[in-house]
Formats: C-alpha cells, structure tokens, sequence
C-alpha cells in the first residue's frame, strides 16, 4: 500500500518528536509518493538517480549478456572446427601410404579457413565485450558525474552541466544499443531514464540556491 495516504500517516508517525523539516523528497517515480511530496508536504521531488541506472542497466545489460554468451559458443564452435581439421590433415599423414590414388584433400586450405573463422569470431567476443564494458561504464559515470563538483578541479557545476553530462551518458548508451539493433523495448526503457531530465534540474537548480542561500546567511 503506497497510497498517498498511507505515506502521510506513516512519515507522520516516523517524525513525531523529531525537531526537523522535510524540504526535499528523493525517490522512485510511485504516483503515491509523488502526490504526497507534492500536496501534502508541497516539496520539491527529486528521481532518485539509481532508478535512472537500473532503468539503463535494465535496457541493455541482459540483451548485451545474451549476444556476448551466442559469440562465446560461436568460438568454441569455431575452435572445434579448427581442431577437427588439424586432426584430420594429421590422421591424413599418417596414413598416406595406405591410400590409393586420387586428389586428397587441401588441408592447408581447410586449415587458413578454419582460423579465419576463429579469428573473427574472437574478434566479434573482444568487440562485444568491450560494447558491454562501456555500457556499464556509462550507467556507472552516471553516479560518477551527478555532483555539484567537478572531482578533478574542484569547479562548482551549474545545474545545467550536471545535468547535461547524464545525458551524455544516456545518449551515448541509446547509440551504442541502436547500433547493435536491441529491441524497442530495451529503446523503451532508455527513453524512461531519460524522461526525469527534467526534474533532476530542477532538483538540482532547488539544492544549489538552498545551499547558497544557508551560506550567504
């Protein structure tokens, strides 16, 4: 039970006695918890940003996961089919005397193909593993960049940098998931993340003039 209601009564039951003042709500995006932030406390709502990674993180990391375990088989396949080669060009050898005549097989051939097969095969895994990598890399610079401050200089951020450098990180798992043709649905669930844009800036916008307003005081 999530209702508004029931966010009302038991967070009014939690801060019976407590000396504070809630000015500031964070969490999922529920319809109950929104309305009671809204008309009951009348605060400003941010989207908790993990909701945004695990939206991210759900989009692509199973599809990406699925592709990368099909190219592992691809290059167990393409290894026995390699060795099966060698080992018939080997058994060939051996037993070339006992053969009568006719054109034998061109193993050389055989063999090139063989491990042309396997290299790009391996070269499919490297690449897809490192699609997966940057993937996780994006929805984790997503908790990296949401500061107020840059980590290496130590700038003040404008609300709108913040902001801009997430989309960054989303936009750039949006390519990397179209280009390796996921599912609409996975597109789907990148586009939810992005919908709380918006009022990330405004929390973020409501928390730098808080703060500078406290310190000016």
């Amino acid at each position: 039970n999530r209702t508004s209601e029931t966010w009302s009564a038991q967070m009014k039951e939690a801060m019976q006695g407590m000396k504070a003042k809630i000015i500031q709500s964070t969490s999922d995006e529920g319809k109950g918890i929104l309305a009671y932030a809204e008309h009951t406390l009348g605060v400003t709502h941010s989207p908790d940003i993990f909701h945004v990674q695990h939206e991210l993180c759900k989009a692509v990391a199973a599809p990406i996961a699925a592709k990368i375990r099909r190219s592992e088989r691809a290059v167990l396949r393409a290894k026995e089919d390699l060795e099966a080669v060698k080992t018939e060009n080997e058994d060939y050898l051996e037993s070339i005397e006992d053969r009568g005549r006719g054109r034998p097989k061109d193993f050389i051939q055989h063999i090139a193909k063989a491990q042309l097969q396997l290299e790009s095969e391996i070269r499919e895994l490297e690449r897809l593993s490192s699609i997966q990598e940057e993937m996780r890399g994006n929805t984790r610079g997503i908790g990296e960049v949401y500061h107020f401050l840059d980590p290496l200089t130590g700038e003040r951020l404008s609300p709108g940098v913040v902001t801009q450098k997430i989309q960054d990180k989303i936009d750039r798992t949006r390519y990397l998931a179209e280009q390796e043709d996921l599912s609409e649905s996975s597109l789907a669930r990148i586009d939810k993340a992005e919908r709380v844009l918006p009022k990330i800036t405004i929390c973020l916008e409501f928390v730098s003039t808080y703060i500078r307003r406290e310190i000016d005081k």
